[in-house]
């Protein structure tokens, strides 16, 4: 059934390939040093360095969220697996409407980099929220606090691609976009082990989301101190 709707997926981009490829260069040779041009030009570009920081806790937080969240309700919550399960949904649902609702907000005069701190911000907050949650707690109390949190963890990629794209040099958001996603989903592939060794060595999944508050308020000060650069030449 993936197969069937990945395969749907690219019948129905075919109409827009020609435009999305307009400027390749067939004549480029695939070496080791065009594939790291990505690389380059994030870590050469002040702007998009701290933007591909902020994505790699992100998706840290992203991660540690929906891989550990069954286990950390059923452990310590004393949820059922149905019950964790349809929390985690529920979480999920916060992600996909956050980020419709983010992008609209940042659209109307909060802009791209504010929407981003104040994402790092809620991340933080229902992170340590999620930590101190206790099994006596009415269920739409747990419910609303992982709804923020996955409003928050799960739905910063559209803004944060969004200013990526307008961050990057004229003629490089596809490259700006490859070099900068290298370094979020590093954080996807890092993350949740980190995760479970601090919940391992603390002996509580609790640590894991409290330590997740650390450096999800650090890129809350530092991308709301920031001075953006204007798209470049």
């Amino acid at each position: 059934m993936s197969a069937a709707a990945n395969l749907l997926c690219a019948v129905v981009a075919q109409p827009l390939r020609a435009q999305l490829d307009a400027d390749r260069k067939s004549g480029m040779p695939l070496a080791l040093g065009n594939l790291a041009h990505p690389i380059r030009l994030v870590l050469g570009h002040p702007a998009l360095k701290m933007l591909a920081a902020c994505s790699f806790v992100f998706s840290i937080a992203q991660l540690s969220l929906t891989t550990y969240l069954v286990t950390y309700l059923t452990e310590s919550l004393a949820y059922g697996l149905v019950a964790a399960g349809l929390a985690l949904s529920i979480a999920q649902f916060g992600g996909v409407a956050g980020r419709i609702l983010w992008g609209w907000v940042a659209d109307r005069g909060l802009g791209a980099r504010r929407m981003l701190a104040l994402l790092a911000a809620l991340m933080a907050l229902s992170s340590v929220a999620t930590a101190v949650l206790m099994p006596s707690l009415p269920g739409v109390v747990v419910l609303a606090v992982l709804v923020v949190f996955g409003a928050s963890a799960v739905g910063w990629n559209g803004v944060y691609l969004a200013e990526v794209a307008r961050q990057a040099p004229r003629g490089l958001a596809s490259v700006a976009t490859g070099g900068t996603l290298a370094f979020t989903f590093f954080g996807v592939v890092l993350g949740p082990p980190v995760f479970g060794a601090i919940s391992s060595l603390f002996q509580s999944y609790r640590a894991g989301y409290v330590a997740l508050a650390v450096p999800t308020v650090l890129c809350c000060v530092a991308l709301w101190r920031a001075r953006m650069a204007p798209p470049g030449p």
